[in-house]
């Protein structure tokens, strides 16, 4: 979670659970009845935590289909809040930068958008070395403990190993080009000052 995030606190509503999620073990829950207003709760507590500097610009992610009545909703309880909500227009291929530099330059009680558009945000070159050399590491560790155990290891799972090591080192070069290519017209997640993460909706996707 938070390789992904990169937040401080998160916080998860999934059909009748709300969950705070904080990178420290600690966290909490609290239980919803259908029908008693989470919507309203996500955009309230945003926009409070944005009023008390508890959040500097916090992002409110959901279905495709609730995405407008979210941010309808949050309209609604803020007339006078500066909120940014991405249509599928804003997400095509010939807007999609725009967009992000948008979210970067400018400073939103909230942004708005869908699973499927959170998901189209870069995350840094950087960032993805770490991981995948994270990885990498623990696949040459595992190939080392089945190679000491010799004929004990069936030669499947020695090929398989072998291969995901394959695959990770030419992810790694790919990402290392990248960093080395990179132009600065490409805004990746950490640049956008995202620091708080509310999830509608969660089971229907891996975050």
């Amino acid at each position: 979670m938070e390789s992904r995030i990169h937040g401080d606190v998160y916080v998860r509503f999934g059909g009748e659970r709300l969950e705070t999620y904080r990178p420290k073990g600690r966290q909490g829950a609290l239980r919803l009845a259908c029908g008693t207003g989470k919507t309203l709760i996500m955009c309230i507590a945003a926009h409070e935590m944005k009023r008390l500097n508890l959040a500097h610009k916090p992002m409110i992610i959901g279905l495709k289909a609730n995405v407008a009545e979210i941010a309808a909703t949050y309209q609604a309880a803020y007339p006078n809040a500066r909120i940014l909500y991405a249509s599928e227009k804003d997400f095509s291929t010939a807007n999609r930068v725009r967009f992000f530099n948008n979210i970067k330059n400018n400073d939103y009680d909230c942004v708005i958008m869908s699973h499927d558009q959170f998901g189209k945000i870069p995350q840094s070159p950087e960032l993805q070395q770490r991981i995948l050399q994270a990885e990498l590491d623990t696949v040459e560790e595992n190939l080392e403990v089945l190679r000491q155990q010799g004929k004990n290891v069936s030669r499947a799972m020695l090929k398989g190993l072998e291969k995901r090591k394959h695959n990770l080192e030419a992810k790694l070069e790919k990402v290392e080009h990248a960093i080395k290519s990179r132009t600065d017209d490409v805004v990746d997640f950490k640049q956008m000052g995202i620091d708080h993460i509310f999830i509608d909706e969660s089971h229907y996707q891996n975050f």
